[in-house]
Parts: C-alpha cells; sequence; structure tokens
C-alpha cells in the first residue's frame, strides 16, 4: 500500500480504494489523478476533517474556474465512488445531496477540413530542431499521421512500443488499451514506407530503443508534456 503518496486524513482509505477498483479488473491509472487532487484539496481545505461532509462535498463538486462541466462531471463521479466505498466499509460519510451526480455530456468531436489539415501537417513538418525536446523534427510527422492514418489515441502512441509496430506486415499492436482489449490495426502502404524510414533514422540515433516514438536514449515513452 502506498498511502504515503497522500497528505490528508484519507490517505490510508483513498488507497484502499484504488486497491479495491484494481482487484475488480478497473486501471488504477483512471482513478489516482482524481483522487489525488482530492487529497490535495482535503488538506488544504479541510486539513482536520476526519469524516467527509456534505459541505466538503458541495465544495468539491462546485465548478472550478476555466472547467469544462464534464471534467467537473468526472470529479464528482470519482469522489461519489470513494464514498460508495467508505459506506461499503463502515465508515461514516455525508449522504449525497440530490442532483449534485449527472451525466456527462455526449462529446462533440471537431472535423478539420481538408484545408486545416494540410496547414497542421505542414506545421509538423516543419518544426525545428530542439536540443532539450530530442528529435521532435522527425517523431512530430510520424506520430500525428499514426493518429490521422491509424485512429490512435495519444496515449496509445505515447507507449507503443518498437516490437509492437510489424514493419514487414504493416500491422500495429495495440496493448491494453480502452476497457483492457487488445487491437491490431492496419497501417496503409504509404504510411508502411513512412514509418520504415523514420525507424531506420531512429535506430541510428537511439540503437535497440524500446518505445517506437522515444526521444532520449533511455528507454522512457514521450509524454503529453512533449
Amino acid at each position: 500500500m502506498n498511502s504515503a503518496a497522500y497528505t490528508s486524513n484519507f490517505a490510508v482509505l483513498i488507497e484502499k480504494y484504488i486497491q479495491f477498483k484494481c482487484s475488480i479488473g478497473y486501471s488504477e491509472n483512471s482513478y489516482r489523478v482524481r483522487m489525488k487532487q482530492f487529497d490535495r484539496f482535503c488538506t488544504r481545505r479541510f486539513p482536520e476533517a476526519e469524516t467527509i461532509s456534505e459541505e466538503m462535498f458541495i465544495e468539491w463538486s462546485c465548478l472550478w474556474d476555466g472547467e469544462s462541466e464534464n471534467n467537473r462531471s468526472q470529479r464528482v463521479s470519482a469522489l461519489n465512488g470513494l464514498l460508495g466505498y467508505m459506506n461499503a466499509s463502515g465508515h461514516r460519510t455525508c449522504a449525497i445531496p440530490e442532483g449534485w451526480v449527472t451525466a456527462q455530456k455526449p462529446f462533440m468531436p471537431y472535423l478539420y477540413s481538408d484545408s486545416e489539415l494540410v496547414c497542421f501537417f505542414h506545421g509538423a513538418d516543419s518544426l525545428p530542431r530542439r536540443r532539450q525536446s530530442g528529435p521532435r523534427e522527425l517523431i512530430a510527422p510520424v506520430l500525428f499521421r499514426m493518429h490521422f492514418c491509424c485512429g490512435l489515441r495519444p496515449q496509445e502512441t505515447a507507449v507503443l512500443r518498437r516490437s509492437d509496430v510489424n514493419l514487414p506486415d504493416g500491422i500495429l499492436y495495440i496493448a491494453d488499451s480502452k476497457k483492457h482489449k487488445d487491437r491490431i490495426v492496419p497501417m496503409s502502404e504509404d504510411f508502411r514506407i513512412l514509418c520504415g524510414k523514420y525507424d531506420g533514422i531512429m535506430d541510428g540515433i537511439f540503437p535497440a530503443r524500446k518505445y517506437f516514438f522515444q526521444r532520449t536514449g533511455a528507454d522512457i515513452p514521450i509524454t503529453a508534456e512533449w
């Protein structure tokens, strides 16, 4: 148990809750970020609290400046899950005020026009070299085309291993994706050739690298901050 990662009076309960969710098949990453947010909130606003009160729930559930309604809904749902676990475990908590837990609004994707896509990929192909960012001018053109051509999510390309890219057959193997499912994604011939050229160049920079998109010699995948 890693309750030391939290600082509020609910540290042990939060860690037990995450362990419980993992034990029934949920991903730790789905819960830890929100629970860390709530833990910091408790430490900052209610450092002496030993039970989660209605006052705490309402303040946590209010819309933050610059926050979307869906993000607020995710935070409320995360706390609602913790409260349910605490109640089932015999810990006293507040009753959830009616109407505070709401369904998220459907996500409306933005569809790029052809001219916007041309501008976007021109920008990706024109990135200047920046020493502290590694070979981003090599990575960006291929990474963004992988999103566009193969429908991969950003978190999937970030951890894509070199062994997951079957260049001879033009196949991508995506492990432990959404809902913990693996899947196989085919590449077009043009994109397969592009990936082959990229892989050959990167192999000369970082021999025996682990990840397909890797910005340093260490086996560390790229991140959202990159």
